[in-house]
């Protein structure tokens, strides 16, 4: 975001109101310069979100 691009950062509060409403979050990433985005559940804690994914077959939680 810019200064006067019309955008705005949100406060910190107002991002975990909008993420209570969400039934599943997006973890995005790139493979081979490509643009990968996957669905993926969370749960909202105090200090952020914590998610839980399958990466090869291996649960992992963080």
């Amino acid at each position: 975001m810019y200064p006067n691009d019309g955008y705005r950062e949100p406060e910190r509060q107002e991002c975990f109101r909008l993420r209570g409403k969400a039934p599943v979050g997006r973890f995005v990433h790139t493979s081979r310069a490509l643009p990968v985005v996957l669905p993926v559940n969370f749960s909202l804690h105090t200090d952020g979100a914590r998610v839980a994914v399958r990466l090869g077959g291996v649960g992992v939680s963080w």
